[in-house]
């Protein structure tokens, strides 16, 4: 059973995310930081070997100062990808990941992160990505323009809400392309952002304007978080009066009443094959029905397991049915057309 999409995907390279940004973002122990700030200043102050294996030994000699080796399995492949090229990594997802997992393309989303890398990053992955089906690149509003981006990353919590900019999206509305929104309470924010006030940027209602205006297609990224999806699906749903801010964007914009229209992803959603994360999808009816796709966060979500392992638990747990709704919906976030 082929998943069509993978619709959430980074790269994240030395050349295109500040290191403290990309490994500062994986939920990793004391003890694993700590061998990944060692290994950043081993390059720094020795330089990268021409060889990646041999940092790889260079950083296992030191492995029991630090305590990380139930660990050192999935992070020694954020270390090795973080060092490798980007031609070399979309090689690697072309040629053995994406076949491995049955999944067929996926969306490469670049955050607008402070400084130089956003430019950089752009640049350098949209040429590496030409003339490949398989990687369908997503790229800051700055960007949309451009023709090798094929749709917007937004990102509220580093770039600000999305309704202090609403004209802006006219853009993404006119070049038919979709946008993807980062909507967790957690994640990378500006350091000008106060937790609390990042929070309010991320809140989904701050699309309202822009989904009331232009007929652009957004996916709500993480919906929320795996923890209030569930809660919703599983109990708030069904309680009487109670309302939750997803439910109402999915019931408000669904492209019927107003030209835009909202969709969610699963990316970070963690123990997916658990009772109650099962309970949740069976729950995905109405209007939640056919705006769900599949997307692992790749490659922060190797630390919980890899792509193929995400899409295995997504095919167990959404079945054929619904794999095969998720195809439909990701073809009609990308396209427009049903």
């Amino acid at each position: 059973m082929s998943i069509k999409g993978n619709v959430h995907t980074h790269i994240f390279t030395k050349d295109t995310i500040p290191g403290e940004i990309y490994f500062g973002r994986h939920e990793l122990s004391k003890g694993a930081m700590k061998i990944v700030r060692w290994i950043l200043s081993w390059v720094e102050k020795n330089g990268l070997p021409d060889d990646i294996e041999e940092l790889i030994s260079i950083a296992e000699k030191v492995l029991p100062l630090f305590g990380v080796d139930d660990e050192w399995k999935r992070l020694k492949q954020l270390v090795k990808m973080y060092y490798m090229s980007v031609p070399e990594i979309l090689d690697l997802y072309e040629k053995k990941i994406l076949p491995g997992a049955g999944i067929e393309e996926m969306c490469i989303l670049i955050p607008n992160f402070p400084g130089d890398f956003t430019h950089s990053a752009v640049d350098i992955i949209c040429a590496a990505a030409k003339g490949r089906e398989a990687f369908k690149v997503f790229a800051p509003l700055a960007f949309v323009e451009r023709d090798d981006v094929f749709g917007v990353k937004y990102y509220p919590a580093l770039e600000g809400p999305p309704d202090a900019v609403t004209d802006e999206f006219k853009k993404a509305a006119d070049l038919n392309k979709p946008v993807s929104s980062h909507q967790s309470p957690g994640g990378v924010r500006n350091a000008k952002f106060p937790v609390s006030l990042a929070k309010k940027y991320n809140q989904p209602g701050r699309w309202m304007d822009a989904l009331e205006r232009y007929p652009i297609r957004v996916c709500l990224d993480h919906v929320g978080g795996r923890n209030a999806f569930v809660s919703w699906l599983t109990d708030g749903m069904f309680r009487p009066g109670v309302n939750w801010s997803f439910d109402n964007m999915m019931r408000s914009y669904d492209g019927i009443e107003y030209p835009g229209k909202v969709y969610f992803d699963v990316a970070f959603h963690e123990k997916q094959t658990n009772s109650d994360y099962r309970k949740a999808i069976a729950n995905l009816t109405g209007h939640w029905n056919n705006r769900g796709m599949f997307g692992n966060d790749e490659p922060l979500s190797d630390v919980q397991g890899s792509m193929k392992e995400a899409s295995g638990w997504f095919r167990n747990v959404w079945g054929v049915d619904g794999v095969n709704s998720a195809n439909d919906t990701y073809k009609e976030f990308l396209y427009g057309c049903k």
